[in-house]
């Protein structure tokens, strides 16, 4: 009975063929046509041959095999894989929905992206639902959440960043362009406040009325009264400030003087009177 001739490369791997039921040692070299030129095996020399994960045969990378049939390593240098990928919560590419490994990388599904698959494409979850801006203006959105920026006034926050905690405000900055525009007091003269205060255009109120978000700002003037406005933002972060039409000022000097005086009057005429009374109490009895 003759032996079938074994011609197969799965009996190279091991080194090793079974010839009519016995075990018999092969080498490479004593397969007709095999080359024992390895160099071709290599995608680079700063990795190993086949990629660490097969066997050079004959000039040719034979994969492993994984003990998980739903792995597979591939490529001419078996240098791919379907389980080498970043994971999100355990799950490879984030799991089935959102993405699957193809050659050791994250292929996204529509809708997805990020090296994980685990970053929505959406902004649908960034913009404010006041203003309708986008973070608010004070950051980016990133996998649909907003990531805010800080910035010299303090850092923002919120989920459309739209509080800063730490921010100064603009209350100081306006502040001379607000006693010029309204009251024509301040440092500045018609001709500066016309040439330094082209942000806005002072909106003045009989009653100031704040709304969600808005910047309450007050300060004294050089006759110690005080002025108070407030001020928001519109959709383009243009600024719009509302200012309180009356000030409130301390009583003239003079005034305050004549009530004193007229206080000591009344004072003075009622103690007359008091005596008065008392000296005729002797001649009542």
């Amino acid at each position: 009975m003759l032996c079938p001739r074994m011609t197969r490369v799965t009996v190279w791997l091991t080194a090793a063929a079974v010839v009519c039921g016995l075990a018999q040692a092969l080498s490479e070299w004593s397969i007709p046509d095999c080359s024992p030129d390895t160099t071709s095996c290599y995608a680079n020399r700063s990795e190993p041959a086949c990629s660490g994960r097969g066997v050079c045969v004959c000039g040719h990378c034979t994969c492993n095999e994984r003990e998980n049939y739903d792995e597979r390593v591939s490529g001419p240098f078996c240098e791919c894989t379907n389980f080498l990928c970043d994971r999100f919560n355990g799950q490879l590419c984030g799991g089935p929905a959102h993405g699957t490994c193809v050659c050791n990388k994250c292929v996204c599904n529509p809708g997805w992206t990020g090296h994980d698959c685990m970053c929505e494409q959406s902004k649908e979850n960034c913009f404010n639902p006041e203003s309708g801006v986008e973070c608010s203006g004070h950051g980016a959105c990133e996998c649909n959440q907003c990531k805010c920026y800080e910035s010299q006034d303090g850092r923002y926050s919120g989920r459309y960043c739209e509080d800063c905690p730490t921010c100064k405000g603009h209350c100081a900055s306006y502040k001379e362009c607000v006693q010029c525009q309204v009251f024509r007091t301040g440092k500045y003269t018609d001709e500066q406040c016309m040439t330094h205060c082209t942000m806005f255009n002072a909106t003045v109120v009989s009653n100031l009325v704040e709304e969600e978000g808005d910047k309450l700002c007050s300060y004294f003037d050089e006759n110690d009264c005080r002025f108070t406005f407030v001020y928001r933002f519109d959709e383009n972060r243009h600024p719009l400030v509302y200012v309180l039409s009356t000030l409130q000022c301390p009583p003239p000097k003079g005034t305050e003087i004549l009530h004193q005086t007229s206080l000591s009057h009344s004072a003075s005429s009622s103690v007359s009177v008091v005596m008065a009374l008392l000296s005729l109490i002797p001649l009542i009895r």
